[in-house]
């Protein structure tokens, strides 16, 4: 005889199948030794899966243990950056490893310095902070000739001002509103006829970009607005205004600067000092 709910074959006078607990009988059913027969195959699995399920766990937490021993800290330890030297110092976040985001941007920042100090060891140093975040910026500083400028975001470290000019040809340099994520540049052209002001910030990709036009003070009505005193344009005592290429009023000149407490883009440590306050944050 054959069970005709699986195929499997059966002994003479049974009434269940043995396998897959069908009555094979043809007698009806006791309802109640049924039920029975069919709860044993189901409370077996369930059983079954409350410990696959049970071992899975028990599998997560040892392994997440034993990541964390060998890193030198239990699984919920916090990582931090410290401030023992400098205000931009300031804490990274919590981690479940030993090696936070600021841990790994300063080291970044230690190779950029080492790498910037073999080619020029004029260089000076700082860590500033542009935006506002977690992780400072690093400053290296020719001083009077050139500035670079890097941060760190997205896992790399990324140049937002690479070797830019100043101290000759009228600019001055390069100033910015801690932590507020704007940068001001003030250029004097044509031997102080010309006042040319950038206002710029990182952008979403990270760039170092012009907010909106330039800001042009001209002691010359500047008709063709190539930002030159021309045969045809001559000097004048009042100053002419514009914005990008529109002429525009004192009063709305002045309300387009951003005021501010600005410091100056400017290193002040050597290669040595700046990587003693890098191992010191980390």
């Amino acid at each position: 005889m054959y069970c005709h709910q699986c195929g499997s074959q059966l002994p003479d006078h049974v009434k269940f199948c043995p396998k897959c607990g069908v009555w094979v009988s043809d007698a009806p059913p006791n309802q109640t030794a049924l039920d029975q027969k069919r709860r044993i195959p189901v409370l077996g699995i369930a059983v079954i899966s409350i410990f696959i399920v049970a071992a899975a766990a028990i599998a997560v937490i040892m392994a997440a243990y034993t990541r964390a021993s060998r890193q030198g800290s239990s699984p919920t330890a916090a990582g931090h950056l410290t401030d023992k030297e400098s205000d931009h110092m300031t804490k990274a976040g919590e981690s479940d490893q030993n090696d936070t985001v600021a841990d790994i941007a300063l080291g970044a920042y230690a190779e950029k310095v080492q790498e910037l100090a073999a080619d020029d060891s004029t260089l000076l140093f700082a860590l500033i902070d542009i935006d506002g975040n977690d992780i400072p910026e690093l400053v290296a500083d020719s001083p009077g000739c050139y500035v670079s400028l890097y941060t760190w975001a997205d896992g790399g470290l990324i140049t937002l001002m690479d070797a830019w000019v100043y101290g000759a040809m009228g600019n001055q340099g390069y100033d910015y509103i801690p932590g507020h994520n704007i940068v001001h540049n003030y250029n004097f052209d044509q031997s102080g006829a010309v006042v040319l002001e950038t206002y710029l910030a990182i952008n979403k990709y990270y760039e170092l970009t012009a907010l909106s036009g330039d800001l042009r003070l001209c002691y010359f009505n500047d008709t063709n607005r190539n930002g030159i005193a021309d045969e045809n344009e001559p000097f004048t005592e009042e100053p002419f205004y514009y914005f990008g290429d529109a002429e525009i009023t004192e009063e709305e000149y002045d309300s387009y600067h951003i005021e501010g407490d600005y410091e100056w883009i400017s290193g002040d440590k050597t290669a040595a000092e700046i990587l003693e306050l890098l191992e010191a944050g980390r």
